[in-house]
């Protein structure tokens, strides 16, 4: 069946951190960690992720994989936050400072160069929408960015009430764009949230896979949105 409509992720598929932001708790102590550090880190827990879901029915929520994220990387700067001590407190609560700013939508405001030209040459073939595990602000934060016009509907899980995995923030997605799962492509980060929700439904699915977290695998991936038209072309989408 030919696709008709391709729905996005937003957090490092469209958009990526505003660092300053996220990691302000961090730069405030005179810590200041690399981008090449965030990517590492996203290399050694997304796998982590997608093992522990493979092995439960029970998808963590958003807020797990931040904290598990941010529990690596503060123990990469020297930082851990295991045990009882008074600095493993004190680092703990940093680590849930670093949660909280990192899953507000503001804070993901840094679209790539080319992404509004790559959005508007995709609308003109596809319907394009979100779907995003967000905080409820998620339109907002794209209408800022001057990306929101590009999209016919946003479904948000901050007000859904469900986040990916769960098949039904893909399954409502699809009724309000009134597109069957089977003709369309859905676009997001990770693979068991993302790839494996989408799938689960019907949909087909590509990985962005920006930071190269399976570059060693099978799983269809591209590294950025300028390779999507590409990559769409050689699969006759």
């Amino acid at each position: 069946m030919p696709l008709s409509a391709i729905f996005f992720d937003v957090g490092q598929t469209l958009c990526f951190a505003d660092f300053p932001a996220i990691l302000a708790p961090l730069h405030r102590r005179g810590i200041f960690p690399s981008e090449e550090l965030w990517k590492d880190t996203l290399r050694a827990t997304k796998p982590i992720l997608d093992q522990e879901h493979s092995q439960s029915a029970l998808h963590a929520p958003d807020r797990s994989f931040w904290q598990m994220y941010y529990d690596h990387l503060l123990a990469a700067l020297g930082l851990p936050t295991e045990g009882d001590s008074p600095e493993a407190l004190a680092n703990l609560a940093l680590r849930d400072e670093l949660t909280h700013l990192v899953r507000q939508s503001a804070h993901w405001n840094k679209p790539p160069i080319g992404t509004l030209a790559v959005l508007q040459r995709l609308g003109e073939r596809y319907k394009l929408g979100v779907i995003s595990n967000a905080d409820g602000h998620i339109e907002a934060m794209l209408r800022q960015c001057g990306l929101a016009d590009c999209f016919l509907n946003f479904t948000d899980s901050g007000l859904t009430g469900m986040e990916k995995p769960d098949p039904r923030i893909f399954q409502i997605a699809l009724e309000r764009m009134g597109c069957p799962a089977e003709e369309s492509l859905y676009v997001g980060d990770i693979y068991s949230v993302d790839y494996q929700g989408a799938t689960a439904v019907g949909m087909k699915a590509v990985i962005m896979d920006a930071a190269g977290v399976y570059r060693d695998t099978s799983y269809p991936r591209i590294e950025s949105l300028l390779q999507l038209e590409g990559w769409l072309e050689t699969h006759n989408f």
